[in-house]
């Protein structure tokens, strides 16, 4: 047994915060990643209710009452103002003595407690994510490649260079701001200083842009933010927010052809 306030500070302690859900897409995964949990009771979760501002996350954003089962909010006027989620095993469901309606049953979504009850067992930690970033060019809309003399990162005699090929790929280069127009994309964030983006590019391993060997968008598939999306810079100045799985859709090149299928991105 432990408190709300023990674990939460023993969360950061150890580097982390209790969880807390920022979209639909993080509760989903959060679910399915919960049904592995084994713990003998419920666990605490990141988020608490008070008199004047209702149920918020830590970071002070209101609590959506989707993510909590049925009536478990209004628990608050009786003193149960923090988190949980059912993290019981199937055992201790089973034995539960029914001191509460719904008891043996896993709930669906966030229940409420009080600071400290016998039944919360365990707690939930949020690790951030330790992606890191940096801008990157897009290699259409640069100038000076040359494989003939090998200048291009020096990879050009193995074959393995991606940067474009100056006697096949050539026409896909943007040599102007006018030609390429206000929806070219210039430059996005990335694990690289500049990448070269194809229709045909796969997508990469994981969006913890972990991966040195991945190559062309999937150096820009990164989830930095924790919004599945990305920053990309356009020829007129402006800056978006583009979701991943867009980032094929994108006119990277003059030759640009949208592919009918993008890759599946990792969920994380």
């Amino acid at each position: 047994m432990v408190s709300w306030r023990s674990a939460r500070k023993d969360a950061e302690k150890r580097g982390g915060k209790l969880a807390t859900i920022d979209n639909e897409f993080e509760w989903e995964e959060f679910q399915k990643a919960a049904k592995k949990f084994k713990a003998l009771g419920y666990s605490w979760m990141g988020t608490h209710s008070d008199s004047e501002n209702g149920w918020r996350w830590l970071d002070g954003r209101e609590a959506n009452e989707d993510y909590f089962a049925p009536g478990e909010m209004d628990k608050a006027a009786d003193g149960n103002i923090y988190g949980v989620y059912d993290t019981r095993s199937k055992l201790y469901r089973s034995i539960d003595e029914g001191a509460e309606k719904g008891s043996g049953k896993l709930k669906d979504g966030l229940c409420s407690m009080p600071a400290i009850h016998r039944k919360v067992t365990g707690y939930i930690i949020e690790y951030e994510s330790t992606s890191m970033s940096s801008y990157m060019m897009n290699s259409w809309v640069q100038s000076g490649h040359n494989h003939k003399f090998g200048r291009c990162c020096g990879q050009s005699t193995t074959g393995k260079c991606n940067h474009p090929n100056m006697k096949d790929e050539q026409k896909n280069l943007w040599l102007s701001s006018e030609m390429a127009g206000s929806n070219a994309p210039v430059f996005t964030e990335g694990i690289w200083a500049d990448f070269t983006p194809r229709e045909t590019d796969a997508a990469p391993t994981s969006l913890t842009g972990d991966n040195p060997l991945d190559t062309g968008i999937a150096r820009a598939c990164l989830n930095r933010y924790q919004n599945f999306a990305n920053n990309v810079a356009f020829m007129d100045g402006r800056v978006e927010s583009v979701p991943l799985r867009d980032l094929w859709t994108l006119k990277w090149h003059r030759q640009w052809e949208t592919p009918a299928l993008a890759p599946t991105l990792p969920s994380r």
